[in-house]
């Protein structure tokens, strides 16, 4: 959905959300055009660790694609 709403030329920040729970996916929801990642359900399963667990997963997944 994100992809198709920024061919439809929306310029606003758009908020990818739903089901993140890994750093590929933080990912993926970047490339397709979102600006934010919401982690609302993977805050509500693990607590507040989890944003450290997902920077590092992306760190990674970043730094085996170079």
């Amino acid at each position: 959905m994100i992809i198709k709403v920024r061919r439809w030329g929306f310029g606003n920040p758009v908020i990818g959300l739903g089901g993140v729970f890994h750093g590929w996916q933080v990912i993926d929801l970047m490339r397709s055009g979102a600006n934010m990642v919401g982690v609302v359900t993977a805050f509500a399963y693990e607590g507040p660790f989890v944003f450290n667990r997902l920077f590092k997963e992306v760190l990674m997944s970043l730094s085996e694609r170079l």
